[in-house]
């Protein structure tokens, strides 16, 4: 089996960087952390390089930091850019991502955010293959989360997170087990597939957060729980021309 040595795309959260370096670590005669891209600085080893794409994807650093790097494996979680055909056919679509739901209902961003604001009782999160279109590729594991009716946006996507967290030990896990795997798996799929499913972009969430009806009991209970995080601003009313912001009480 070959040596993957792997760029890392994420956010800044500690908590998904540390769990995937100790899970890295436990694989290491198979995976190796080589480079790392996220929304936020972070102190690394020296043999991590480490790049900042908060305020733009950075696609040409990224590719001279593959080559660079002899990178031959894509692993993504939580991170906010579309990784381009170009970066993909750059490792041979050896990439993967772990997505907070199930694509066939939600793609792209917030996806802790959409399934409160349908009013859905369980969510999911999937391992699946990186192809041309964003969040569209084969799916390898599928796990179910229940929503609990006191969760909110931010209290989903932990939960969303930390599921996450075991996908990928046991993806990883069945991947060092099966040598073959993963290559078979590349080598039989298509890269051209894409899915029809609601898309979640950052400017449509925007645009949500306002509460159009205070008499729609429903509209005002699933848009306060789904923006109620504590660093970001939540659903609101507009009264005299004011935002007014709806939290639920803690």
């Amino acid at each position: 089996m070959m040596q993957y040595k792997v760029l890392l795309l994420t956010s800044g959260k500690s908590n998904i960087i540390n769990t995937i370096k100790k899970t890295i670590k436990l694989k290491k005669n198979f995976f190796s952390i080589k480079a790392i891209c996220s929304d936020k600085d972070l102190d690394f080893n020296k043999d991590i390089y480490f790049l900042n794409t908060k305020n733009t994807k950075s696609e040409k650093k990224i590719l001279k930091i593959i080559n660079k790097n002899e990178i031959n494996f894509i692993l993504s979680f939580t991170y906010k850019w579309l990784v381009s055909e170009k970066v993909l056919k750059s490792v041979n679509y050896r990439a993967f991502n772990i997505h907070g739901a199930k694509l066939s209902q939600y793609r792209g961003n917030h996806t802790s955010i959409f399934p409160i604001l349908d009013s859905r009782k369980n969510t999911y999160v999937e391992v699946h293959h990186m192809n041309k279109f964003c969040d569209s590729g084969k799916v390898i594991i599928t796990k179910k989360i229940k929503i609990s009716d006191d969760d909110t946006g931010e209290t989903l996507s932990n939960k969303i997170i930390k599921t996450g967290s075991n996908l990928l030990k046991f993806f990883l896990t069945i991947t060092c087990k099966n040598k073959n795997f993963l290559e078979n798996f590349i080598k039989n799929i298509s890269h051209d597939k894409k899915l029809s499913s609601k898309f979640g972009k950052t400017q449509s969430i925007h645009k949500l957060k306002k509460i159009n009806n205070l008499h729609n009991l429903k509209e005002v209970i699933s848009k306060t729980r789904a923006f109620d995080w504590i660093n970001y601003e939540p659903a609101y009313i507009i009264l005299n021309k004011q935002k007014i912001y709806l939290r639920l009480k803690k």
